[in-house]
């Protein structure tokens, strides 16, 4: 007989039940994704090492591990746990991150697999296999296919309402995928572009530029020693080399017209000196005047575009080349920043720094052209690159230019991007030294208010040296400069703050003082111009109030330049509209 002590029993086990199933559930399904986070470090390793069984060994593991947390979350019981209070947002946010995970690795990998395995004897030398190049299309359209799938099904997911560890994994995975996901569209456009680049529909001729990050500038770096890469049917051939003072012209006079904007800013030196046409943020106008600035000089010579690449998007390669000899001295990615920037500064003259960047930029080229120790490392190098604004192509192809469209690799300054607003900014040594080897900043920019579509924003840049005038009154004079107008040790740091398209450029201060501003443009871009003098490892802070263009009413875009730290120069920010 049913009485009611023993129906309250009942509901008392059936609750009891019912929890220790959702834990089990619970327990089973994250001691899966645990281990699917092991296999997955085990597969990268395996990958780059190109440790076939080991590879396979941990892929089998990865996909058990990732079925079985998606059948976890994928029934009526664990839907149910979703609408629960309190518990439901991160239930939801296990079953779309183990959904995820089981697309990406059933029907991701397996064509970065291929991908992978062909690189393998993709070069030799000097000859790069065209058809293969070609081969690779179909496996990476298929990867990219399968990762944006899995984007998808985790992307919409507000991961604000999860318990706090949870949260920090479910972000660093959806992170990692968008950050997948952009690098297989980067793939896909190269895979798609890199024959003709290679000169499969004829002879092409290309300037490449070494940035100096060590004498900053808004494109990376100034522009120091240079090569002419002659590529034909897949042969690349390193040709004419040389430092900057071979293609200066003799007049010093601009080899091309300024517009007004730019000659206000940065007057006839743009254009007048190979060092400064990445003082502009806009890679393709640098690209004009580096060509103007070659013609001179080879007339006969008709460049197909620019390269550009500075010594960290070097120890990045040299992840995939290993150690490379450079005359007596031996180049590592960990090394390589720190002997080219600042110490080859220290000890040798200026034709033995140049004759030392010529070096290393000739012999990089024959170590990628000969037979890559680690292709999958190599071709990370370059995406990484590429992320960092510290590869630039700059095509003077038509055809080029259609298939990259809006490809961060061409460096472009923005224009008029529908509802997103875009916020740059440019920096620039203003003191002809090597102090910024010892220069650091970061900037970020918010949205504050939305009014009609336009949007209030507020940026703030920090800089700083981090060397004590101390131990700078020690540096040589070729790194610090001679002085002049600030004392020895210090420098001048040019900064450019660009608006959105169309928007306006409100008040600016340094360490809290107002400062006033021309009423500057670059090609419908406001630009506030500054000098900041640093003097010592203390903060210097930059803050300003913009306003968008009429209709941005978008999450935005800002883009800093890449200095000589490693890391990202883009990030987003937030529309003030649809918050």
């Amino acid at each position: 007989m049913l009485t009611r002590g023993r129906i309250a029993a009942l509901l008392v086990l059936l609750v009891v039940l019912a929890l220790g199933y959702t834990a089990y559930l619970a327990f089973r399904t994250e001691r899966d994704l645990r281990a699917a986070q092991v296999s997955v470090a085990r597969l990268q390793e395996a990958i780059r090492t190109g440790d076939e069984r080991a590879r396979n060994d941990a892929y089998a593991d990865l996909r058990q591990h990732a079925r079985a947390a998606a059948g976890r979350t994928d029934g009526l019981w664990w839907g149910a746990l979703t609408v629960l209070p309190v518990i439901g947002d991160d239930a939801g946010g296990v079953e779309a991150l183990s959904a995820s995970l089981n697309t990406l690795s059933g029907e991701g990998i397996n064509p970065l697999f291929q991908t992978a395995d062909d690189l393998d004897g993709l070069v030799d030398d000097g000859q790069v296999d065209l058809q293969a190049v070609r081969d690779l299309a179909d496996p990476v359209r298929q990867a990219h296919n399968a990762v944006g799938r899995a984007l998808t099904q985790v992307e919409d997911e507000d991961s604000s309402g999860y318990l706090d560890i949870f949260a920090e994994r479910f972000d660093t995975y959806r992170d990692t995928v968008e950050s997948l996901d952009a690098g297989l569209g980067s793939a896909e456009t190269t895979v798609e572009l890199l024959p003709q680049i290679l000169g499969s529909n004829g002879p092409r001729d290309y300037l490449f530029v070494f940035q100096n990050n060590a004498e900053i500038r808004a494109s990376g770096g100034i522009g120091g020693a240079w090569a002419r890469i002659h590529a034909e049917d897949g042969r690349l051939e390193l040709l004419e080399q040389g430092s900057a003072p071979d293609l200066n012209p003799p007049d010093r006079e601009p080899v091309v017209p300024l517009s007004a904007g730019e000659d206000e800013i940065w007057g006839p030196r743009l254009a007048a000196y190979f060092q400064n046409p990445g003082l502009t943020r806009d890679f393709p106008r640098a690209a004009q005047i580096f060509d103007a600035l070659w013609a001179r000089r080879y007339p006969n010579v008709q460049l197909d575009g620019v390269f550009a690449l500075d010594p960290v998007a070097m120890s990045y390669l040299l992840d995939g080349t290993g150690p490379i000899r450079v005359g007596n001295t031996t180049l590592t990615g960990n090394n390589i920043v720190e002997i080219l920037l600042n110490r080859a500064y220290v000890s040798a003259s200026p034709e033995e720094q140049n004759q030392l960047f010529e070096d290393t930029a000739r012999v990089i080229f024959e170590t990628i052209t000969d037979d890559l120790k680690q292709p999958v490392d190599f071709v990370q190098g370059l995406a990484q690159a590429g992320r960092e604004d510290r590869l630039l192509y700059a095509p003077f192809d038509r055809s080029d230019e259609r298939v990259l469209r809006d490809a961060r690799v061409l460096g472009q300054l923005s224009g008029d991007d529908g509802d997103v607003p875009h916020v740059d900014v440019g920096v620039n040594d203003a003191t002809a030294s090597k102090m910024s080897y010892y220069l650091r900043y970061r900037s970020e920019v918010e949205a504050r208010s939305c009014d009609d579509e336009v949007q209030q924003l507020a940026g703030t840049m920090t800089l700083r040296q981090t060397i004590s005038p101390r131990e700078a009154a020690q540096l040589p004079d070729y790194i610090t400069g001679t002085g002049g107008a600030i004392d020895k040790g210090n420098q001048l740091v040019g900064v450019n703050i660009y608006a959105p398209f169309g928007g306006k450029i409100g008040q600016v201060r340094i360490n809290g003082q107002a400062v006033d501003i021309a009423d500057d443009e670059l090609d419908g871009r406001p630009v506030a111009d500054l000098a900041i003098e640093l003097s010592s490892d203390k903060d210097v802070v930059v803050t300003w109030m913009m306003e968008t263009g009429p209709g941005q009413s978008g999450d935005g875009q800002t883009r800093i330049t890449p200095g000589i730290v490693s890391g990202a120069t883009q990030s987003g920010f937030a529309s003030a509209c649809t918050s």
